[in-house]
């Protein structure tokens, strides 16, 4: 084999060794599966006729022992199943096997209601400011965490900004559009808190809710993977999953059910912004019309394209 199929495979290799060498265990099989965006990630099939999942780090984003105490932080919430770590290494993350229905398939309303229960019940951890003990990453995009009192000067400076200028020293992004972008997240401690109340709490976000990180079967949902956690407010997750394409409006009656309070539409398409920049700028460069339009829905109001 050559080129990048060569390359695909001896990474993939490469995994099986290290799994094999920190488990103690001879590895029979390895798969590759999607996603992998900051390393190699594969299922590994054991000789004990068991699977793991194993995450080579690539040398971007989370290292293995922060997304191992992410995953563990949410475990002790209480509010969704995660894998069982099995080795967090300088390296390698080898993670329990999950056995899941398609990905690629929408919520149904009954995940999107057990998704908004789950996510209020995970909201009701609270933390002391916005921010977190660490710095944690979404994908390739490290995400600093100073410890910040208010949430709209958090947001502003440690998300919204830096995404924009990334965006923008990338190539990704209109230059009007741009300025744009960038005034509005510079204003954004000034207009608020008319269109966006502080928490009261910084709660504990999962930080990267895309449909794709919630693992279902059977219509239930089994696990939730890929953290990017931080303290703030909880638009940010409620927001996440809708940039990703229409969510049933079972999710929110469920969340507001369990206790949560929902954000208005101005609300939700400011915060959609931040996941919809992440995947322009590292993987679709054709969001740019949906980033433009719910700028003006986060501005004016209406909402926002899905």
């Amino acid at each position: 084999m050559t080129g990048s199929a060569g390359d695909a495979a001896m990474d993939i290799a490469a995994v099986a060794r290290h799994t094999a060498a920190a488990l103690g265990v001879r590895v029979t099989a390895a798969v590759a599966l999607e996603g992998g965006s900051t390393g190699t990630v594969a299922r590994c099939d054991l000789i004990d006729g068991s699977r793991v999942v194993a995450k080579l780090h690539g040398g971007s984003g989370a290292p293995p022992a922060a997304e191992a105490a992410q995953l563990e932080a949410i475990r002790a919430t209480g509010a969704f199943p995660v894998p069982a770590v099995l080795h967090a290494g300088d390296r390698l993350l080898v993670l329990e096997w999950i056995e899941t229905d398609d990905p690629r398939h929408p919520w149904s309303p009954a995940i999107a209601a057990e998704a908004g229960a789950r996510l209020a019940h995970l909201h009701r951890t609270t933390g002391p400011a916005c921010g977190f003990a660490d710095q944690t990453w979404i994908g390739r995009v490290p995400q600093p965490n100073p410890w910040t009192r208010r949430w709209s000067v958090f947001f502003a400076r440690q998300r919204l900004g830096p995404l924009v200028d990334a965006c923008r020293a990338a190539g990704r992004l209109p230059a009007e559009l741009a300025g744009r972008l960038a005034g509005f997240a510079a204003a954004l401690p000034e207009r608020l808190p008319e269109q966006l109340a502080e928490p009261a709490c910084p709660v504990l976000l999962h930080g990267d809710l895309w449909p794709g990180n919630l693992l279902v079967r059977g219509g239930r949902i089994v696990g939730l993977v890929d953290p990017a956690l931080h303290y703030g407010h909880p638009a940010l997750d409620l927001a996440t999953p809708g940039a990703y394409g229409t969510v049933p409006a079972d999710f929110a009656a469920a969340y507001r059910l369990a206790g949560g309070l929902w954000p208005g539409d101005g609300v939700l398409a400011t915060h959609r912004l931040w996941p919809l920049l992440v995947n322009l700028l590292y993987w679709d460069a054709g969001l740019v019309d949906r980033v433009a339009a719910t700028l003006a829905a986060a501005i004016d109001g209406p909402p926002a394209m899905s």
